[in-house]
């Protein structure tokens, strides 16, 4: 948010430094920062920051074998499959799900290496691929802000960061 004041103070700073600068005009870009109070909040999934596991299984550094909850409550992730978990992400081996309860307009995930996710939320599938350096996926995309679950089946090898919302 204040994008506007963000971008004031680095003009100032740009021009304190070199008086003789050039800047190009300011921009003017619309604040879309979300404003719903009920919206997940950003959900970390290495073990150094996790946050919002909703899982049964323990959640350790290394290889394991977990199992999607019967019931997860909302805003929390659980896990299925074959995952490594290290301190800032987690791999995907065989069988890799993870399921996300949520409240938002748009939910992303920071994926990084190659394969796919396949994604199943409402219904509905789609396949995104995914290719290189971590990047940030759109799982889930819906008008206005909304209560749901989705599950992503991951290729082995896949890694992943955290979940993020708009």
């Amino acid at each position: 948010g204040d994008y506007g004041g963000e971008e004031t103070l680095i003009r100032q700073l740009l021009t304190a430094a070199n008086p003789s600068v050039a800047l190009p005009a300011a921009t003017d870009v619309p604040d879309t920062t979300p404003q719903d109070p009920n919206q997940s909040p950003e959900t970390y999934l290495g073990s150094d920051r996790v946050q919002y596991y909703g899982g049964t299984d323990s959640y350790g550094n290394g290889r394991r074998t977990f199992h999607e909850p019967s019931n997860l409550p909302t805003q929390s992730f659980g896990l299925g499959g074959t995952w490594t978990v290290a301190a800032q992400s987690l791999t995907a081996g065989p069988d890799a799900t993870i399921t996300l309860s949520y409240e938002a307009a748009e939910a992303y995930l920071d994926t990084g290496g190659t394969g796919t996710l396949t994604v199943d939320a409402g219904g509905t599938s789609k396949i995104l691929h995914v290719a290189g350096a971590p990047d940030i996926y759109t799982v889930v995309s819906h008008a206005t802000p909304q209560q749901g679950v989705v599950t992503i089946h991951l290729t082995p090898g896949l890694q992943v960061y955290s979940f993020t919302f708009g």
